[in-house]
């Protein structure tokens, strides 16, 4: 028995198309970026591309790997075709310290500086000019020093006990005599004012009894 589609066929001779009047062109709709307008001269037709876009979605994955560790190391790209791994060394290289979310971004980085954290903000500090000051404070107190180291051994040869007088006694001033305080009158020696020592007699040496 004949399909009955057989008599509502009716093959023809296609008009050739160097002799139609006839225009086809194809934009985005303006209103619509996932509607695809195919316009002839027979009119406009709409063709949506969501189903087209969502079939040819890939599948990929970014994660920080190994995830089963608190330190991860690297990134890990999983791909339709393979895997990949970048390393967190080499991923730091091309990072710029000065542009990371916790260091201040209202002031710019010179020489010499350094980041000091402040109140939740890793700030710049002139580190150079903080030593430069330090070194030039440490060599005025280097002099400072080595003054009173002079004057102190200045002042120990002043106060340079003579041989044998009493440890109990007190600088005076004098020129090279001694004054005795003697009740006795027994030519003692340990009570007085010392410039020299006690066994040693000097001219103007003074004695009172």
């Amino acid at each position: 028995m004949t399909n009955i589609d057989y008599y509502n066929h009716n093959e023809c001779e296609k008009i050739d198309a160097d002799c139609i009047n006839a225009y086809a062109t194809h934009y985005l709709n303006p209103e619509n970026d996932c509607e695809l307008i195919l316009e002839t001269s027979w009119g406009k037709v709409p063709v949506d591309l969501t189903p087209a876009v969502k079939c040819g979605e890939t599948c990929t994955e970014l994660m920080l790997w190994p995830d089963d560790c608190a330190e991860p190391t690297m990134l890990k790209y999983i791909g339709e075709c393979a895997t990949y791994c970048i390393d967190g060394d080499d991923l730091s290289r091309i990072i710029s310290l000065t542009k990371l979310k916790d260091v201040d971004q209202d002031d710019t980085v010179a020489n010499g500086d350094t980041l000091i954290y402040d109140n939740g903000e890793w700030k710049y500090f002139d580190l150079q000019s903080f030593i430069d000051a330090t070194g030039d404070t440490i060599h005025n107190l280097q002099n400072v020093i080595t003054n009173l180291t002079n004057r102190i051994q200045a002042l120990e040869v002043t106060l340079q006990r003579p041989d044998g007088i009493p440890t109990t006694s007190r600088v005076v001033w004098g020129n090279d005599i001694n004054l005795y305080g003697d009740q006795t009158n027994t030519d003692d020696h340990t009570h007085g004012f010392f410039t020299h020592s006690i066994n040693t007699n000097v001219t103007n040496d003074l004695y009172f009894s």
